[in-house]
């Protein structure tokens, strides 16, 4: 066992394999998006509920955390390639590299994507350099036949199936 100082934090959470997570929707500014990586599932069963963490920097959050909606798209293998681009801090057109579905309440959905959550926030908590939201899901819809994208030790690989 070792401290976890500095750049050591982030190497041993790598070594954790994740799924990836775009949260968007439209906003009083227009569409916004960001990717996350701290996401989880079934914090609730009744109501459904899944939390994600966001970095307390993001410029993107507090558009989205006025929105009414948020959509949550786990993304898929195919989009392993634009993940990059879709978290760069060059917010200008980070949609160009996915097609979207807008659903009434304004939560914004990428095409491609494993499974789908139309969620609204229910509570969020300070967590050092980052926020806890935990979100209420509305509705899904999920892909069978696309599988999720895994990130693990800073690369995004195809998910091991058992058979």
């Amino acid at each position: 066992m070792m401290p976890l100082r500095g750049t050591a934090v982030r190497d041993i959470f790598a070594s954790v394999p994740t799924g990836v997570v775009a949260l968007a929707a439209e906003t009083a500014s227009g569409p916004a998006l960001l990717v996350a990586s701290s996401f989880s599932v079934g914090v609730s069963f009744d109501p459904p509920m899944c939390a994600v963490a966001v970095q307390a920097t993001s410029r993107t959050w507090p558009g989205l955390r006025a929105a009414s909606r948020i959509g949550v798209s786990v993304l898929g293998t195919s989009q392993a390639a634009v993940i990059d681009a879709l978290a760069s801090r060059d917010s200008t057109d980070r949609f160009r590299h996915v097609e979207r579905h807008v659903t009434e309440e304004g939560a914004v959905l990428l095409a491609g994507a494993a499974l789908w959550l139309e969620c609204e926030i229910a509570a969020s908590h300070d967590a050092g350099d980052h926020e806890i939201v935990l979100l209420r899901v509305h509705a899904a819809a999920e892909t069978a036949d696309v599988e999720p994208v895994v990130l693990h030790r800073r690369a995004y690989n195809r998910p091991q199936l058992l058979r």
